[in-house]
């Protein structure tokens, strides 16, 4: 979960073994808004780490945020 400069709560997953859906299906399934969705090279474990870590370090310094 994140938290944009206007204050909106968005989430973030990470799937595995699904097969491919179409942009215009998710958005049909998440019904809650916006759908964005990226392809992580997970032919290296790290890659999935760094991806995880990158949004930990931005909220690093907030603790509130870190406890939720």
């Amino acid at each position: 979960m994140g938290i944009t400069k206007k204050g909106s709560i968005h989430y973030h997953i990470i799937l595995f073994s699904i097969p491919y859906i179409e942009h215009e299906e998710l958005v049909k399934l998440w019904g809650h808004g916006s759908v964005n969705n990226k392809k992580i090279n997970v032919g290296k474990k790290e890659n999935i780490g760094r991806y995880i870590s990158k949004y930990l370090e931005k909220n690093i310094e907030d603790q509130e945020f870190l406890l939720k």
